[in-house]
């Protein structure tokens, strides 16, 4: 124990000190600004025992000349941060807590629920009495649950619109944040109602926007050190460490999901920490006078979805890190190709074995969970397997790969669709809109641009602009990936009017149909890559209609899902897919949807992401799209 603890001293000293005072932890980086600490803290020592001057009253002033003339608001509106924020009324926070329980604490894991309960009951009896650091974690909470809810049960608990009660919900948090002082606070409370506002209501100003406030978020987190894991500090309890490396890991893991549009380069470097993933275990397993580091338990548990999410980051720092071999052709690419197909079936095998693997029935939250986790995985495998098949360096004998592409895509985003609007999971359809699916969505529409246009076509098209239609504007005009979204759109929308016109002057046959050819052609991954969890069983209960418009073509598409590559069969499979009725139906594009000439050429500078992988592969010499 006593070589342990100077082990611990030892590396304490090497890379820097953690400080705890009442207000929270600030942590000190290195030996020089150590040790001045440590000689200030000397010299305030010794004017403490004499008569020269009270620096304690000294202090307390400046900081409430700080506090008064220094605030820098949280906000991006123009409200006073000084001016107080009205708090929920009291005897609605226990439903808002119970609905954040239920909705969002799964998959925003920051939270010890047995403590927070407590603190609930007092904000109760008298929310004044509360930090400010813990008014603004109660704001975000707030603000987060009412965003899961549906339009009609806000309206029934809040007696208001959904959209008027979000709003005065987000300035109020704002204000919250704004008042705790999120740039200079060392309160873990604030990191955590950051980051909970964050997810919650960050893709209302835009991906750049949340981008920047990530950067915001990540210093603050490495200010009071967690980025070093608690056990590091022996002042440090093993309850906190728990919860440090909870609140620290999902940090990283939303850094690196909003940094990938701009600049995945400025990402958190595993380098720079050491602290410890999150143990799987339940909250109840944690008390917080506990005396030893929590049990690992086996199986699906309320930190699972965490340590799944820090396993798709570092899938998606892999293939950042093969990016040039993956844009490369021949054997280079290929075997960049099988590597990286490789360590996402390994993760998707990981997920199975360690949480879903048991046979009893589990929740619905899991089942959501194992669902969420495939389709971020079948997302990923698209971009790492299928992007430069559509790129200008494709050959004949690649129809085949496009065509099997073309229905992975479709079906990853219809299935996205129907797990978010049926009735047992669509408390959780909050997360989906910060996992949209850009490059399903790409080679949806890239492929489309070339196909006689038949009823499988319109149900494809009407699939996309639907989705499209659902992303909220601002991620759309703040986001580089807006040109390429606009001039794929505009290209298939003017595919799509030719070839109707066409069809319109011409007898009516079946001949028109398109037919996709019998697919066999070899594809370089490993076994069983092709099965996925985006063919898991949806709950019975959903409905072929469950997004269908009026006079929309309602009829499920017959794609064979969780098994190994079939054949698909030559000849008109249309009779057994699709109504054979007329495919016009009216299409309602999205308020960012502007078509403009330049739109179409336009790529930003320095896309230097993820996203270069695909977008840039479809482009010519002269910076226009490839036909496929």
């Amino acid at each position: 124990m006593d070589a342990h603890h100077d082990n611990t001293q030892k590396l304490s000293r090497s890379f820097g000190s953690l400080h705890v005072c009442e207000e929270g932890t600030l942590y000190t980086s290195n030996g020089f600004w150590t040790a001045l600490h440590g000689e200030l803290r000397s010299v305030r020592e010794a004017f403490e025992t004499s008569d020269i001057i009270d620096l304690n009253a000294f202090e307390d002033s400046l900081s409430a000349d700080e506090a008064e003339s220094g605030q820098i608001p949280f906000t991006f509106s123009q409200s006073n941060p000084l001016e107080s924020a009205f708090h929920p009324a009291p005897h609605l926070l226990s439903y808002i807590w119970q609905v954040y329980v239920e909705n969002v604490d799964p998959f925003i894991k920051v939270l010890h629920v047995p403590t927070m309960t407590e603190v609930i009951r007092l904000a109760e009896s008298d929310f004044d009495k509360l930090s400010l650091g813990m008014r603004s974690l109660i704001f975000s909470i707030s603000l987060a649950a009412v965003n899961s809810l549906s339009n009609s049960d806000v309206q029934e608990a809040f007696h208001g619109a959904k959209e008027t009660v979000l709003s005065n919900l987000v300035l109020d948090t704002e204000k919250a944040l704004s008042q705790a002082g999120i740039l200079k606070t060392t309160d873990l409370c604030v990191a955590q109602a950051s980051l909970i506002y964050l997810e919650s209501a960050g893709h209302q100003y835009g991906m750049r926007t949340v981008w920047m406030m990530s950067g915001i978020l990540v210093r603050a987190a490495i200010s009071v050190g967690l980025h070093r894991d608690g056990a590091t500090f022996p002042s440090v309890s093993f309850f906190e460490a728990e919860m440090r490396r909870r609140l620290w890991w999902h940090i990283c893991c939303f850094d690196a999901r909003v940094s990938q549009c701009y600049a995945p380069e400025t990402m958190i470097s595993n380098s720079m920490l050491d602290t410890k993933e999150p143990t799987n275990c339940n909250d109840a397993d944690l008390e917080v006078n506990m005396t030893k580091e929590p049990t690992a338990r086996e199986g699906f548990t309320d930190v699972s979805f965490t340590l799944m999410a820090c396993e798709l980051r570092r899938l998606c720092n892999h293939v950042l890190s093969s990016l040039s071999a993956l844009l490369a052709s021949g054997e280079k690419q290929q075997a960049a190709q099988f590597v990286a197909l490789r360590k996402i079936e390994e993760a998707r095998e990981w997920a199975t074995t360690q949480f879903f693997g048991s046979s009893a029935p589990g929740r619905a939250v899991q089942h959501f969970a194992e669902f969420f986790f495939g389709m971020l995985l079948d997302h990923l495998s698209i971009i790492v397997r299928d992007t430069n098949i559509f790129g200008k360096a494709a050959s004949a004998d690649q129809t085949d790969l496009r065509d099997r592409s073309f229905l992975s895509a479709v079906t990853l985003i219809e299935n996205m669709r129907k797990w978010r609007y049926q009735s047992s999971t669509h408390q959780w359809g909050w997360v989906l809109i910060n996992f949209q699916q850009w490059y399903a969505i790409g080679i949806v529409l890239i492929h489309l641009q070339t196909q006689t246009w038949d009823p499988r076509c319109e149900r494809a098209w009407s699939l996309v602009v639907k989705t499209l239609n659902e992303i909220p504007p601002a991620m759309m005009t703040q986001n580089p990936l807006r040109e390429s979204i606009v001039g794929m759109v505009t290209a298939t929308r003017q595919h799509r009017e030719e070839q109707l016109a066409q069809q319109s002057t011409q007898p009516r046959s079946h001949d028109n149909t398109s037919l996709m050819p019998q697919i066999c052609a070899p594809i370089s991954t490993p076994a069983g890559f092709w099965c996925s969890s985006s063919g898991m069983d949806l709950p019975t209960e959903l409905s072929i209609n469950t997004y269908a418009a009026e006079g929309e073509i309602t009829e499920p598409l017959n794609i064979p899902l969780n098994t190994k590559p079939v054949e698909i069969p030559q000849g008109n499979f249309s009779d057994n897919c699709f109504y054979q009725e007329d495919i016009h139906s009216e299409i309602n594009y999205p308020p960012w949807y502007v078509e403009s000439a330049d739109d179409v050429d336009t790529m930003e500078s320095n896309f230097g992401s993820l996203q270069q992988l695909f977008f840039n592969s479809l482009l010519d010499s002269n910076g226009g799209y490839m036909p496929v």
